[in-house]
């Protein structure tokens, strides 16, 4: 008999801030998903969860989507995703004395980094999202004189989270690339294999993309293997796909068969 599949409802989901205002995530990248489940959390943040009074939230990835058509496609349109603003928006009922609602709606009228802090955000299905947040429009009372305040707050991830999957892979900005070796060199149809290391090391979306300066003195295949084609100098680049900003330049110099520099 098959399981039943689990339908998921928004009570599954937990969110916390850090009430101290913290905005190392560094501090949460070596925990496991076990710790997050426990709340077991790192030394020097305070994470309370968001949960009491709010009845709503609303998870949204706004994009910014770049397009082209040409001839070659006889006009039709293709599309691709250059950037993304994750958003949780928070509604509900305003409860003076919770932990996270004071943290929250103390910032009525703050600005810059004192609207600052980190957020974990645990999907129904286990995975965990972790990122520097920015706390926007939070309305800590409103309506009629005689009812319940409703609240409301916009969780607005910097950047890319980091994210943690249940099956322990790993997504995470990429901050730096390196080349080894730093400067190569090949022969004339030979070849070389060249390695890009990322930084940070956990992350798992390391997919780059690699190019030559002049590919008449070199080539260089998708896997980073480099080729000779004639005696030259050139250079050779590579970029992570999912940070395109983060580039590696290193000077590639080909040599004749016999190992001279001359043609």
């Amino acid at each position: 008999m098959a399981f039943t599949t689990r339908r998921s409802r928004g009570y599954q989901a937990k969110i916390y801030i850090d009430v101290l205002g913290g905005t190392d995530i560094e501090k949460f990248t070596s925990m496991k998903l076990a710790d997050f489940k426990n709340e077991t959390w790192p030394e020097g943040v305070k994470m309370e969860r968001v949960g009491r009074g709010f009845t709503d939230v609303t998870p949204a990835a706004a994009e910014t989507v770049d397009t082209e058509s040409d001839l070659l496609d006889a006009g039709y349109q293709k599309s691709e995703v250059s950037a993304k603003a994750i958003t949780y928006a928070l509604t509900g009922n305003r409860y003076i004395g919770d932990p996270a609602q004071d943290f929250i709606f103390d910032k009525f009228s703050k600005l810059g980094g004192e609207l600052k802090t980190t957020t974990v955000i645990i999907d129904p299905d286990g995975t965990v999202r972790v990122g520097v947040t920015t706390l926007t429009s939070p309305l800590g009372w409103s309506g009629a004189v005689n009812a319940n305040s409703p609240v409301s707050v916009t969780l607005t991830i910097d950047g890319q989270p980091f994210v943690l999957h249940t099956d322990g892979t790993v997504e995470a900005k990429v901050d730096n690339v390196t080349i080894t070796p730093e400067a190569p060199t090949v022969a004339v149809g030979a070849t070389v294999q060249l390695v890009a290391a990322l930084e940070p090391e956990y992350a798992t979306n390391n997919a780059v993309d690699w190019s030559v300066q002049d590919e008449a003195i070199a080539t260089i295949s998708s896997d980073g293997k480099l080729t000779g084609v004639k005696v030259g100098k050139t250079m050779v680049q590579v970029f992570s796909k999912s940070s395109e900003s983060v580039a590696e330049i290193v000077p590639v110099e080909v040599t004749a068969a016999d190992g001279s520099t001359q043609a």
